[in-house]
């Protein structure tokens, strides 16, 4: 089976570098471009099953790259909640809590805003790659999500812990795993 994770575009929020997490924010215009782009190098591509996440960017996203497809939507693969950080830039983050916030956002972890830690982030996004391996090993399927979802799913995945900080994902690009004989494994 091949999933191809497919982070969405550039998104209103991700301009004005602040958090988004669970709340929605739609596309800008480059971002609307870049998931036009994603569709062209995917277009080759016939997906089985096509995920989204809940959340507008994501649904803009896909509707862009991936017209035509049935959609079947998720909140396993959306972002990390940031809970009352949601709205607030970075920048205003750091110069309000300083070190405490820079500690917490390096690891990913903002349980202490109520949003989501890293380990709450892995269990969701490992929920939904355990639904997907008792699909058939033919089964291509595509997942419109968000970076932090692709950082959870790529460690589940591996069974490995990277730093956050390790692993980015540009806005409309994509990885691939592929799941065969009951192993994941990081393909592109």
């Amino acid at each position: 089976m091949d999933l191809y994770l497919i982070r969405h575009g550039e998104s209103d929020a991700n301009t004005r570098n602040e958090h988004t997490g669970w709340e929605d924010s739609f596309l800008s215009e480059r971002g609307k471009e870049q998931a036009a782009k994603a569709g062209e190098n995917l277009k080759g591509l016939h997906f089985d099953r096509v995920y989204v996440s809940i959340t507008k960017r994501a649904r803009e996203t896909a509707e862009i790259a991936l017209p035509g497809y049935e959609y079947i939507f998720t909140d396993q693969i959306r972002e990390v909640s940031v809970g009352s950080l949601a709205g607030k830039t970075v920048a205003e983050c750091e110069k309000a809590m300083g070190d405490f916030y820079k500690e917490r956002h390096a690891k990913f972890d903002f349980s202490a805003w109520g949003g989501e830690s890293l380990e709450q982030l892995y269990i969701r996004t490992g929920e939904f790659l355990k639904g997907l391996e008792t699909l058939p090993e033919a089964t291509v399927c595509a997942a419109v999500c968000h970076e932090g979802a692709i950082y959870g799913m790529i460690c589940y995945a591996l069974k490995a812990d990277f730093p956050r900080t390790n692993i980015h994902v540009e806005n409309s690009h994509y990885v691939r795993l592929k799941f065969v004989k009951g192993k994941w494994t990081l393909e592109l």
